[in-house]
């Protein structure tokens, strides 16, 4: 390879040099200047095996401790030391995905933006915002744009009295590559660039792939991880949070507040059944932030969603406190709206029915009969646990069974789902009902069993009165905390309209992440509007006409259920959302970071 300064000998490789110059149609310059650029964006395979073995024998020596990693000895009182540290560093935790993943990948949006808008020849610029959103994108690989950029290049310059030789320069800058044609006297011939430019705020690529990221409900670490095994160049840590604290979070929480002003004005004038539950982003004592879902109990569409950041309320409030205060600012923001509360349905929460039955007496108060069924299950395994009481857990079955039988037949003798029911006859059928039949009497001074005749009376394992058994079973069931809530299961209702839901936020907001009150609305907004527009597919039809089914797993039912299967989606709604985002990059005024 000939230079002014002298000659590269490259020995038996002039062959292969010249093999690949000739495919790619380089220059020794240019065909030098790629090879060199392409290692330098390649990490060193030096020394690699050996930290890697190094790692793998850590692995194996650490694996045989984890067993014992579960076991909490601080439930026995064991304190271990904490580190002591000179000064208390106010650091942001570190997710799980960020620790495991730990990239440095990418490259800065910054510095060739700049460059580029010193020179006189610009790429192609964003106008619309619109075209823009929905403009296809395609993955290209190095030698095939080579191959194009190499078609009729120019060879000399064309600046008048200036015939200088032209090489051609590869540039990069986020997910964008440039290619320069310039002369030896540093005229610039030609510029090209893969990507439209957002003029100053970097390139369209750059600014889609941070609205992908998010709107996804990904982790920047998981998608360049992706890009690096596709070798695929990304935009940098730092250029992602720029785009998405400027950008994407601000027009997302703006498309949201819209969606949600337009759906409580669609409630004015109307009666209401709410139906509603609260969402943790961690554990208990990990909470930061809680989330309060309403749907309509009828259409299941959602009325509101209150996020509150623990931070900012109370530190101190636990996750039921803080829960009531969602709560309540989604009951007053659906009241506020002009619609009329006739019920509101939940899971167990007795701090919920109290404010309810004290502040809001005229709203119906009913609570999850799966949840019901599940806390008397629990309360009966509680108290067969005592002394002489086994006989009760046989009981189990029959119990749960006749409790949900109880709250079918009395929503059904009310005839209507806006009809109040019966509390005090619910409870005298369940709860005296149960209290005599299970010491074989089947008629009592206020009701009568509604079985018929049984079969074989001797099979069942009947209590004798005033067992150890059977009055652990009466102080159970008239339990003062029982009787408070018994009634709120009368109107066989359920919280399942909101198993979906609550699926759509959890995969949204992952709990492997660590977010920003903003960043974590955003996240719960997008699992939203993905629920609300597609919650009311059409099922699946195959090939002979027939629904198909799919089996999921409920946590209502603790069980693999079959449902139809919805036609898939086709998010319609996701290019108005980036092109709102396209418009605020093209409209700001900043002018770099």
């Amino acid at each position: 390879m000939a230079s002014e300064r002298g000659r590269l000998d490259i020995k038996s490789e002039g062959l292969r040099w010249n093999e690949l110059k000739s495919v790619l149609q380089l220059s020794d310059e240019a065909l030098a200047t790629l090879l060199i650029d392409s290692y330098l964006q390649t990490d060193s395979p030096r020394n690699g095996t050996s930290k890697r073995r190094k790692g793998s024998m850590k692995s194996r020596k650490m694996n045989k401790a984890t067993k014992t990693q579960s076991f909490d000895l601080s439930e026995y009182g064991v304190q271990f030391p904490q580190q002591e540290r000179e000064n208390d560093l106010d650091l942001e935790p570190v997710s799980a995905i960020d620790e495991v993943f730990n990239l440095n990948y990418g490259h800065s949006i910054e510095n060739d933006a700049t460059r580029i808008n010193q020179t006189t020849l610009h790429p192609a610029y964003v106008t619309d915002p619109c075209a823009a959103s929905r403009e296809s994108a395609y993955i290209v690989h190095n030698s095939c744009l080579i191959q194009l950029a190499n078609q009729n290049p120019p060879s000399h310059c064309n600046i008048k009295n200036c015939r200088a030789d032209v090489s051609m320069v590869k540039k990069q800058t986020g997910t964008t590559v440039y290619f320069i044609w310039a002369c030896s006297k540093g005229h610039t011939i030609r510029e090209w660039s893969s990507q439209p430019s957002l003029q100053g705020e970097g390139h369209l690529g750059d600014l889609i792939l941070a609205c992908g990221i998010v709107m996804s409900g990904c982790n920047y670490n998981q998608i360049a991880l992706l890009f690096k095994l596709l070798n695929i160049d990304c935009i940098n840590s730092e250029s992602f949070e720029y785009f998405n604290c400027n950008f994407v979070q601000p027009k997302i929480l703006s498309y949201w507040n819209s969606e949600q002003r337009e759906i409580l004005s669609a409630l004015n004038g109307r009666d209401v059944i709410l139906v509603g539950c609260g969402l943790r982003d961690q554990s208990e004592d990990l909470m930061k932030f809680l989330t309060f879902c309403v749907l309509d109990y009828e259409s299941n569409d959602v009325l509101y969603i209150s996020i509150l950041d623990k931070d900012s309320v109370d530190v101190a409030m636990d996750s039921e406190k803080l829960e009531l205060q969602a709560f309540i600012q989604a009951l007053q923001s659906v009241q506020a709206s002009g619609a009329r509360v006739i019920e509101v349905v939940t899971n167990i929460q007795p701090k919920i029915n109290n404010l309810l039955r004290k502040k809001y007496p005229e709203i119906k108060r009913s609570f999850d009969m799966w949840d019901g069924a599940k806390f008397i299950g629990k309360t009966i395994v509680q108290a067969s646990n005592h002394t002489n009481c086994q006989n009760l857990l046989p009981w189990l079955p029959e119990i749960i069974n006749h409790f949900l039988e109880t709250s079918k037949t009395c929503a059904e003798i009310s005839g209507s789902l806006w009809v109040s029911t019966d509390e005090e006859a619910f409870k005298d059928s369940f709860v005296t009902g149960i209290i005599h039949h299970t010491m074989n009497n089947h008629k009592w001074m206020s009701g009568q069993c509604l079985h018929g005749p049984l079969e074989d009376e001797d099979a069942f394992p009947w209590l004798q009165p005033d067992s150890p058994a059977h009055n652990q079973l009466k102080h159970v069931l008239l339990d003062k905390k029982m009787s408070s809530i018994i009634g709120n299961f009368s109107t066989n209702r359920t919280t399942c309209g909101l198993e979906k839901l609550v699926k759509y936020i959890s995969v949204y907001t992952s709990n492997n992440n660590y977010y920003s009150f903003e960043e974590y609305k955003c996240r719960v907004y997008l699992a939203v509007l993905d629920f609300i527009n597609h919650h009311n597919l059409p099922n699946h039809v195959d090939d002979q006409g027939q629904e198909t089914l799919e089996k999921t797993h409920s946590s209502y039912s603790s069980q693999f259920e079959y449902q139809n299967k919805q036609e898939s989606k086709q998010y319609l709604y996701l290019p108005r959302v980036v092109e709102k985002i396209v418009g605020a990059a093209l409209n700001s005024l900043m002018g770099g970071r």
